[in-house]
């Protein structure tokens, strides 16, 4: 027995049911509940040109200066100031007038001048000699140990200077691992190649020297890695090469190729392995689709028990759709318990939502705590960096300085870090009420990670499926689902009209100048006008939902990768029902785009049928009766909106989601 036989014992029990194997992973999934969070958003690989702030990861501060001690810095706050808990839904912004007495100013003159000097400060509209009389005032008006809760109008300017100065020390920059492709070398095709190459190397650099371009240079290079890839050192380049072996998919040469490659990454890879996740993963969907159900159950046992799984809703789900399809746990009637955790640990996502209906439970009611969440105006009775940033930010909304408050909301996510749940939830509710929406909805993801769904409420699920830019929306739809577009927009740009990608795609719907020009003269300059860039997106989709027969899904993977993609696609999946299809989508950005935007049309048919306002009552109205909409979507909501959830024909469309193939085993 091998080290990996022994590490996975035992190999037999794979193919029962939940027997020893099965039950142990979950197990293990269970115990790992703790260590890792719930998962609200799959990552979003793409990257914007515009200013995209690090909610999760303070950058370091430009300040230079060493940072005073916190017994220099730190002053008492009022202690009716640091009523530190209350129920979000109890919490209004103060008036300018109450958070100006809490530190002892009155609004006035002076206050006017120091807001407006602080912000200098905040947008480097200061030249350097200013800059530096500026920090050299600060120093002295926060260098008091001893100083009162009290501010004077000076120091009132100088909070967010304080701000840096206390971020200096704890600021900690984003790492992303990049995924470009290296400078130097090509293709891989000979056996001396790989042995000179491709020994130690990690999946994505042996990714970019494998490329197979022929079906015959297909089977050479399998048969290559049958023969070397016995030595572990080369585990990297066995898992490139499967992905890349899948581009031949549903050739028999691709088939083939994979599962005479697979057994060696099987034996060598390892959990915490770059490539050890996506391996399991695909070669379980794609033994799936060849109706190898107990040969996909055991490689989607294997991707979930990776380190840190990014898509362990996909293999939770297909083990869930391959349990209820067993003749034993119909029989036993033995919970599903895949398709269980899946809703405990990611209780958004639409693969959970589709689970969820199908055992008889409403997502809503499931993922909803009874719980009421709690927010923190302040932490403690000291001028912290949150309590700072805190303070600064009620006082900018409550003056409605809407450009100041914009400028300030991307400093706070640049230099300030949450220490717990309910100050997250307070940035974010003030990040909410200043409409800047992408760092409200990335705070709001931490918060919900950190609450491991204890913080899932109605408010904050409003808050994370907000409504911006309806009337654009309402006015430009025309037979598009105006609920499609709302979600696609979440997705896109997060309602910030001015998001410019590195591919130059701009405003709300992240169009391209050159797929715009045909309805705008100004492509470039028009894109940034929210009716312009709605008006012209929603065009786009029409020609998209013609191309493709209104189905929603394909719609949404050609906006996002391109008609040619997803044409290849469309050619090698023909027959994949809507799940498999989403999840089978090579690109990782493409498949998480797809699934998040149909997440997001759920939800925010769901959220709006209870607010019962005129808007929300609009917006289902139109979504009904839209010609361009997702069936899916229409489906599910019928279904949370039935009397009757065991309904045989609701039932029955939503087994069609994710029906598998006649089994060969």
């Amino acid at each position: 027995m091998n080290h990996r036989e022994s590490r996975f014992e035992p190999r037999p029990n794979l193919s029962r049911g939940l027997a020893t194997l099965a039950l142990g992973f979950v197990c293990c999934f269970i115990q790992r509940a703790q260590a890792i969070p719930l998962s609200i958003d799959p990552p979003d690989t793409r990257s914007y040109s515009h200013d995209d702030v690090p909610v999760q990861s303070p950058a370091p501060s430009s300040v230079q200066a060493a940072p005073p001690s916190a017994s220099q810095i730190l002053a008492p706050l009022a202690s009716e100031a640091t009523a530190a808990t209350m129920p979000l839904s109890r919490y209004k912004i103060p008036s300018e007038l109450a958070i100006l007495r809490e530190v002892g100013l009155e609004p006035g003159a002076q206050v006017d001048s120091a807001v407006e000097q602080g912000m200098n400060w905040v947008n480097q509209s200061l030249s350097a000699a200013s800059r530096a009389d500026f920090s050299q005032k600060c120093e002295q008006h926060f260098s008091n140990p001893n100083q009162s809760m009290q501010l004077t109008a000076g120091a009132l300017a100088c909070v967010p200077w304080a701000i840096e100065k206390l971020n200096v020390n704890s600021a900690n920059r984003r790492e992303s691992r990049s995924t470009s492709r290296p400078s130097g070398g090509g293709r891989l095709r000979s056996e001396s190649d790989w042995r000179n190459h491709l020994r130690g190397v990690g999946f994505l650099d042996a990714f970019w020297r494998i490329d197979p371009q022929t079906n015959a240079e297909l089977v050479a290079e399998a048969n290559i890695a049958a023969r070397i890839g016995q030595d572990c050192q080369y585990r990297g380049a066995l898992a490139a090469f499967i992905a890349r072996a899948e581009a031949f998919f549903p050739e028999q040469s691709a088939i083939s190729a994979i599962e005479k490659v697979y057994p060696l990454a099987f034996t060598c890879l390892e959990p915490d392995d770059d490539g050890f996740e996506r391996t399991h993963l695909r070669t379980g969907l794609f033994r799936l689709m060849q109706g190898e159900t107990q040969k996909a159950r055991q490689s989607f046992l294997l991707a979930a028990h990776a380190e840190n799984p990014e898509e362990e809703f996909r293999s939770l789900f297909w083990l869930g759709v391959i349990d209820e399809g067993s003749s034993n746990r119909t029989a036993t009637n033995v919970p599903n318990e895949y398709w269980e955790l899946l809703r405990r640990r990611y209780p958004l996502t639409i693969h959970s939502v589709v689970s969820s209906h199908s055992l008889g439970v409403d997502p809503l009611s499931s993922a909803v705590s009874s719980k009421e969440a709690n927010i923190a105006r302040r932490l403690g009775n000291t001028w912290s960096e949150f309590n700072l940033a805190a303070f600064f930010l009620e006082l900018l909304i409550a003056r409605k300085e809407a450009s100041n408050l914009t400028s300030f909301v991307k400093f706070t996510a640049r230099n300030v870090d949450a220490p717990n749940p309910d100050a997250l939830l307070f940035l974010s509710k003030c990040y909410n009420t200043a409409q800047a929406h992408k760092i409200s909805i990335g705070t709001l993801t931490r918060y919900f990670k950190e609450t491991q769904s204890q913080g899932l409420t109605l408010e904050t699920m409003n808050m994370f499926f907000p409504r911006a830019y309806t009337d654009q929306i309402l006015n430009s739809t025309g037979m598009v689902d105006p609920v499609i577009v709302l979600s696609l927009i979440r997705q896109e740009s997060a309602f910030d009209p001015f998001a410019r990608s590195g591919a130059d795609a701009r405003g709300l719907m992240q169009l391209l100048p050159s797929t715009a020009s045909k309805w705008l003269a100004n492509s470039r300059q028009e894109l940034f006008d929210p009716s312009q860039n709605v008006r012209v997106g929603v065009k786009y989709m029409e020609t998209l939902f013609k191309r493709y027969d209104g189905n929603v899904e394909h719609v949404l993977a050609a906006y996002n990768a391109g008609l040619k993609n997803l044409d290849r696609w469309r050619q090698r999946f023909p027959n994949a029902n809507t799940l498999m299809f989403m999840d089978l989508i090579p690109f990782k950005e493409t498949r998480t785009y797809v699934a998040i935007i149909l997440r997001n049309a759920y939800w925010y048919g769901r959220l709006m049928a209870l607010q019962r306002d005129s808007l929300a009552d609009t917006i289902v109205r139109k979504s009904t009766q839209a010609k361009w909409r997702s069936v899916t979507v229409q489906n599910l909501l019928r279904l949370a909106w039935s009397q009757d959830p065991q309904n045989p024909d609701s039932r029955t469309a939503l087994s069609q989601l994710y029906s598998l193939p006649a089994t060969n085993q």
